[in-house]
């Protein structure tokens, strides 16, 4: 029976996702990624279903797995995609609160594709929790650049910069 589930998981299309959700259900994260070997396709996919049924530890292993499938996918992917599948690596390490390790790829997204507007979005976000208001204010006004009627985006903005003034002028 694994056999025809490998089999199918290999072609591309909406079957693969139905394979990860009831699989996450009957295997362990270590199983699938060595029976699967997902590439950053379906890696999303099986990060939302297996973050459902997974132990901590199962997710820890599932992040190195994703970390290394970015390494090896991106030098050999379009710039945008590198940058995408960094983004979505990010987000991943974001749910997990691991700050730190998301920063580091959300840069790897903006060198990759210096115009992924999501990752310099999350980027400047993610720097402005941390109280890094410079930062946050720089990433955040190229988004303001491109996005200027987005409220919530002149809010965060506004909150930088000021942040930024006011921890400069003490």
């Amino acid at each position: 029976a694994l056999l025809l589930w490998k089999n199918a998981y290999k072609s591309p299309g909406a079957h693969q996702l139905k394979i990860i959700q009831f699989l996450s259900y009957h295997t362990a994260v270590d199983s699938f990624l060595e029976n699967f070997q997902p590439d950053w396709q379906t890696l999303p996919g099986v990060w939302q279903h297996f973050s459902i049924t997974s132990s901590p530890e199962q997710l820890s292993r599932l992040v190195e797995y994703a970390k290394l499938a970015a390494a090896s996918e991106c030098p050999q992917s379009t710039s945008e995609k590198a940058a995408d599948i960094w983004h979505k690596l990010a987000n991943i390490q974001i749910s997990l609160q691991r700050i730190d390790a998301a920063i580091i790829n959300l840069e790897s997204a903006i060198k990759a594709s210096p115009d992924h507007y999501l990752a310099r979005r999350t980027l400047g976000q993610l720097f402005l929790k941390n109280n890094q208001f410079e930062l946050a204010e720089n990433h955040l006004r190229w988004c303001r650049s491109r996005r200027p009627d987005d409220r919530s985006l002149k809010s965060a903005f506004e909150l930088a910069s000021k942040s930024h003034y006011s921890t400069t002028t003490k």
